[in-house]
């Protein structure tokens, strides 16, 4: 019973240390993600130097081995403190929590964070396409329409001339687009690995069937990210979520609310593939941190396709030694288009005729050589869908 009741003191006077810290601060605490390196010579005991006048650091452990730093400038006291009171949560909990706290005491702070670090966050949209410059016009068309990003890449591959000369017809229509024939890039994979060397916080996979059909600020959701995400563990972006949930479902954990973003959930898929929630490892639209494909794809076996790049690394996932937790959205913002060709209908030459063979592509590519466009009937754009749903498409030609 002692132990227990000085382990009690221990936790309530280490949380109390805690709050104090943050109050003492006031407004002179400066904050960081947790995706940016500290500089290490900052990490010294400096109690009895009275005359310091440099920055010292004060940090709230959230992990293991994760660390989210408060920077209180010319204060003299080194204070590291463990928010044991959070030990029974998971650490994006912890987080969550902590961020919490520091928007509540530390409003005017946190807006100059919040402002600051949007601002360096940057989002990369990666898409791959092969013989289809119809559906990558659609995809690049909504994508424009429903984000802020000014970063995007397009690997695409074409075998027919007339493919080659679609996609760069498309790309006149797109000119913040920057095209990488993947072919000259050592393929798809290749070209995968030498996007995520680019100079970008966070990335979107997306193929050429992936739709954008609500909203979203990118951004927002990259920073989002960025401020739960640290060492051991991983978050993820899904935006092709739809509802209602399936009832093997794993267990909602939390509502994240920390700025402008409409409702967000997060839910716990460690080692877990299961379809929907915690399948999060493929190319319809998830958002990733950069430092996490790092970590992931250079281990993957090298694909022929993106198919067989989607099953290895989703099958991987589960030998990942990391805390891995999904965030998704209330509403579904994107989706494929592909979907089951079987059911779509047959009218106005769309995405099923695309798909059966290669003849009907290149008419397809002629088409867009002739300044046709394909587009998605309302009732797709309105309706929430399902992972892979088929859908009407229809092309606008210019009047002869």
């Amino acid at each position: 019973m002692r132990n227990l009741t000085t382990r009690k003191a221990v936790v309530c006077t280490t949380a109390w240390l805690a709050c104090c810290a943050l109050l003492f601060f006031g407004e002179r605490v400066h904050l960081f993600p947790a995706d940016k390196l500290v500089p290490t010579k900052l990490f010294h005991n400096l109690t009895g130097s009275p005359n310091c006048s440099f920055e010292h650091w004060v940090e709230i452990k959230v992990g293991a081995n994760d660390k989210f730093a408060l920077v209180a400038e010319d204060v003299c006291n080194y204070l590291t403190t463990t928010v044991v009171g959070f030990s029974s949560m998971n650490p994006v909990l912890q987080r969550l929590q902590i961020l919490s706290l520091i928007r509540q005491k530390f409003a005017n702070v946190w807006r100059t964070f919040w402002k600051r670090e949007l601002a360096s966050t940057t989002v990369l949209v990666v898409i791959a396409t092969k013989d289809r410059p119809a559906l990558l016009h659609l995809v690049l068309e909504h994508l424009f329409a429903c984000t802020s990003s000014t970063k995007v890449i397009v690997l695409y591959e074409a075998s027919e001339q007339t493919h080659a000369n679609a996609y760069q017809r498309v790309f006149i229509d797109f000119p913040l687009v920057t095209a990488w024939d993947r072919t000259q890039n050592g393929g798809y994979f290749s070209s995968l690995l030498k996007v995520a060397q680019q100079q970008v916080t966070n990335v979107v996979v997306c193929s050429d069937d992936t739709v954008f059909i609500r909203n979203v600020d990118l951004k927002v959701h990259g920073l989002t990210q960025r401020l739960l995400a640290g060492t051991g563990f991983r978050v993820t972006t899904q935006f092709r979520i739809s509802y209602p949930l399936p009832s093997n479902s794993p267990p909602i954990l939390a509502h994240v609310v920390i700025e402008n973003l409409p409702d967000l959930y997060l839910t716990d898929c460690t080692r877990d593939n299961t379809p929907h929630l915690c399948y999060d490892r493929h190319i319809d639209g998830p958002l990733y941190l950069r430092s996490h494909l790092l970590a992931e794809w250079p281990s993957l076996p090298n694909p022929d396709h993106p198919g067989e790049f989607e099953g290895r690394w989703i099958g991987a996932k589960l030998s990942y030694d990391v805390l891995d937790f999904t965030l998704f959205p209330a509403e579904q913002v994107l989706f494929n288009a592909g979907g089951s060709q079987s059911t779509v209908r047959a009218e106005n030459f769309v995405a099923s005729s695309q798909e059966k063979n290669a003849a009907d592509r290149v008419r397809s590519s002629a088409k867009v050589l002739d300044g046709c466009k394909l587009f998605l009937m309302d009732n797709d754009v309105q309706s929430n869908h399902d992972t892979h749903r088929s859908s009407t498409f229809g092309w606008k030609c210019p009047t002869s």
